[in-house]
């Protein structure tokens, strides 16, 4: 690996940030490292190996041809874009963070994929239901220009959204849910042109906290799978 490669890849995102670079919110200049909490300077040992995912999980990406990837990681892009807006204003860093939350999710395959949140008949049930609507748009003889868009919204239910794969997260333990409830209650706003106030208040940065969280439990579970030692 190329010693840029390795800045921008490893180094450049890292486990910690200079926290003079960062925004702070509600007094924390460090939301944009995955490195943090109480334990952060003693567990040596979480460090290291959250490090040695990280790189096993850079050095083992792959393209669309399963050939070595030698573009940037996206992974690690959407640190430098996290690390960027925790520069900016707070609405700024609400978006990117929110954004990035939803790109993670799809790194992790868990948006699109069949439902499984639930069981096997009331998966059956909607199906059909779902199927019965479509055939009914179909033989609706109005006007055609609706006909594809309901039905694809309708097919859509048969598949995984982010919402529903983040909360199957906070099922399994994966995510807490006080940062779920971060990014349910802000990306909806901030997605569709609402500000955040520019002023800090507890409530406001508890929720942007909590959000820059959310995309740290994520980038863990997501090396969660990663065996370093292949």
């Amino acid at each position: 690996m190329s010693r840029t490669r390795l800045q921008h890849d490893v180094v450049w995102p890292g486990l910690r940030k200079d926290s003079r670079e960062c925004r702070k919110i509600g007094g924390r200049g460090d939301a944009c490292s995955l490195w943090q909490g109480d334990d952060e300077l003693s567990n040596a040992d979480g460090f290291w190996e959250t490090f040695r995912r990280l790189l096993a999980y850079v050095v083992g990406a792959r393209n669309e041809r399963g050939d070595c990837n030698f573009e940037a990681n996206k992974l690690t892009d959407l640190y430098v874009e996290v690390i960027q807006a925790a520069c900016g204003s707070r609405w700024v860093w609400a978006l990117t963070y929110a954004s990035a939350v939803e790109a993670l999710v799809k790194l992790l395959g868990l948006e699109g994929r069949a439902r499984t949140d639930m069981d096997a008949k009331a998966l059956m049930e909607l199906t059909q239901a779902v199927d019965a609507f479509n055939a009914y748009i179909d033989a609706w003889e109005g006007d055609p220009r609706p006909k594809e868009p309901a039905k694809q919204a309708t097919s859509r239910l048969l598949r995984t959204s982010s919402v529903q794969a983040l909360r199957k997260l906070v099922a399994d333990g994966s995510v807490a849910k006080d940062e779920f409830h971060a990014w349910d209650r802000l990306r909806n706003r901030v997605m569709h042109g609402s500000l955040v106030s520019p002023y800090s208040t507890t409530e406001e940065d508890k929720l942007l906290l909590d959000l820059s969280r959310l995309f740290h439990s994520l980038t863990r579970r997501l090396l969660q799978d990663v065996d370093p030692d292949l």
